[in-house]
């Protein structure tokens, strides 16, 4: 019986994006770097993670689909929520309740995936 869900677990920046498919209705990233208590290094870093799984959700996203991606606020923040804007017709931004105030994470949501 066929799976609705699949786990990978690797390197991001090695995936085979070729061998995936493209016929998911979500892409879900809830990656974080290694942190290392400098917060520009750890934003850059999370960034990088994000640009990266945004790039997989745009090859195997069917149309219409959903993106969410945990992200460490950063100089690059608007420029990552810019280029989901620019993909998806929706883009929601929630920071968790339950998430510590102090916490930079907050998650990016892109509704609506407009496939070229």
């Amino acid at each position: 019986m066929p799976t609705n869900a699949e786990i990978i677990t690797g390197d991001v920046f090695n995936l085979d994006v070729e061998t995936l498919g493209t016929y998911f209705n979500v892409v879900l990233s809830d990656m974080a770097p290694a942190t290392t208590g400098h917060k520009a290094v750890d934003a850059a870093r999370s960034y990088n993670l994000c640009e990266t799984a945004l790039s997989i959700a745009q090859n195997v996203l069917l149309p219409g689909g959903s993106f969410v991606c945990k992200i460490f606020q950063g100089p690059d923040f608007n420029i990552f929520t810019d280029t989901v804007k620019a993909a998806f017709k929706e883009l929601k931004i929630l920071k968790p309740r339950s998430s510590r105030k102090a916490s930079r994470e907050i998650f990016i949501i892109g509704l609506g995936f407009k496939k070229n």
